[in-house]
């Protein structure tokens, strides 16, 4: 549909125009703020806009809205609303990169604990200026943990290091309470807008009645670019480290990233090693919030997320700033599943490409050859253990040699010939006609085998007899 004219009551004339997989949607009565609203929930444009005049000079529209997304951010749109009648929202964008996928990132919601991740920055900024420090103590009342707003009861302290990963690993409102207490509201502000955040609001305590909090994805994604980008310092892994990084089961998104891992994995065909070695490199570490208000349910998702791609012989890392919610919705359990699916297939596009990248790579291995030349103590035995990959540790050993000797690890690229020598070569030329280079010597370390263990004391004991 690309034209509607109002004919009177609910008959319209309409144009349309053959366009296979072309989305639209219509609306009817809707105020201009209105309008704005549903063309962000779409993720679309308004291709016609009717005006009716009421009485009292109230203006109302029909109209047209015409998809204007990718195909990325249409698919989740599309699951999310069809989850839910609350509006939502999903962002996904490379850290100091562009925006990959998102509708609605811009609207204010109401965030529930996932504002914390404000509060953990704006500590942490502290704790690297040297303000404060993680091993102070922060008082806090915990007289009813499971509450959404805590009360003046049972008092207690903790650590800052104990009250931030509180605060941010087990949700709890008491800790996050004593943080804004202890620092300021005010202050907190001053940081969001220190980090760009320009729509977020810091109105109330977390989990207590009060004006709304407010807060955009685009907001939480400028502050985890912002700490991608140094604004912690050293204190960067820190800050993450005290944040959930399950993910793999529980965690981000409850067990939804995990199903796109599993289901990407199947489809791609890769191997139980080349998903484990993609999983070791992969980390999702973020926040959730819940929030409740009568009758209206807000859920809400942000993350740090960093990908592991095989490209070029080695392992490259790629950062993302994410996130998803619901808010307004009328059926709590269907908020939840919307936002838990929001926040996990907004990453499955970029999860299989990563993922896709690995399916042809060929691990590296060991495999012994040749003989040791027989020494003094023996003859000596060479293993090696770890992953031969790029950016991997791998451990050589040395067993069966001299103590306390000399020696050369040689590293070469072929064990077939060395500047046009076939190898092995035998070594009787140096006085060893038993022994033969095995490696082209193309890079050589020099060491010194170990010195033998320093024997144990021996006990002298004495027995008594009572």
């Amino acid at each position: 549909m690309v034209d509607i004219e109002p004919k009177g009551g609910d008959l319209y004339d309409a144009v349309f125009v053959e366009q296979n997989g072309v989305r639209y949607w219509t609306k009817s009565g809707l105020t201009d703020f209105q309008v704005a609203e549903w063309a962000a929930q779409y993720g679309a444009r308004v291709v016609d806009i009717e005006g009716i005049d009421l009485p009292l000079g109230f203006r109302v529209y029909d109209v047209v809205f015409l998809n204007n997304s990718n195909e990325l951010s249409t698919r989740v749109g599309e699951i999310m609303r069809g989850k839910t009648d609350g509006w939502v929202g999903a962002y996904l964008k490379r850290a100091d990169g562009p925006v990959l996928g998102g509708f609605n990132h811009t609207r204010t919601f109401e965030p529930g604990g996932l504002l914390a991740t404000l509060h953990h920055a704006h500590v942490m900024r502290m704790v690297r200026d040297g303000m404060t420090s993680l091993d102070a103590q922060i008082s806090f009342y915990d007289g009813n943990p499971g509450e959404s707003c805590p009360s003046n009861t049972n008092a207690t302290s903790e650590r800052l290091e104990q009250v931030l990963a509180g605060m941010m690993q087990a949700a709890s409102n008491s800790r996050t309470r004593a943080i804004t207490i202890r620092f300021g509201m005010g202050n907190i502000q001053g940081t969001a807008a220190q980090l760009g955040m320009t729509s977020t609001e810091l109105n109330r305590h977390i989990g207590c009645p009060g004006t709304p909090n407010k807060l955009t994805l685009v907001d939480i994604g400028r502050l985890h670019e912002q700490v991608v980008g140094g604004w912690l310092g050293n204190r960067r892994e820190t800050f993450y480290a005290l944040m959930r990084n399950d993910y793999y089961g529980s965690g981000y998104a409850e067990g939804k990233v995990k199903d796109v891992l599993d289901q990407e994995k199947a489809d791609l065909g890769l191997t139980d090693t080349q998903f484990q070695a993609f999983r070791s490199n992969l980390r999702i570490v973020g926040k959730k919030g819940d929030y409740g208000a009568g009758s209206t349910f807000h859920r809400a998702w942000g993350a740090y997320v960093q990908l592991p791609f095989y490209a070029n012989g080695g392992i490259v890392l790629r950062e993302y700033v994410t996130g998803a919610f619901v808010n307004d919705a009328t059926n709590e359990a269907q908020a939840v599943e919307a936002a838990y699916l929001g926040a996990s297939e907004i990453l499955r596009d970029e999860i299989r490409a990563a993922m896709l990248s690995w399916r042809n790579h060929v691990f590296g291995s060991f495999t012994g050859f040749g003989s040791g030349c027989p020494g003094s103590a023996g003859e000596p035995w060479h293993a090696a253990s770890g992953a031969p990959e790029i950016g991997e540790q791998v451990v050589f050993t040395l067993t069966g040699a001299r103590p306390a000797s000399p020696a050369v690890l040689m590293l070469g690229a072929s064990n077939a010939q060395w500047n046009g020598v076939p190898l092995p070569l035998t070594l009787g030329f140096l006085g060893a006609p038993v022994c033969a280079l095995l490696v082209a010597p193309d890079a050589m370390i020099h060491t010194l085998t170990a010195r033998p263990a320093p024997p144990r004391d021996r006990c002298r004991c004495r027995s008594w007899k009572t």
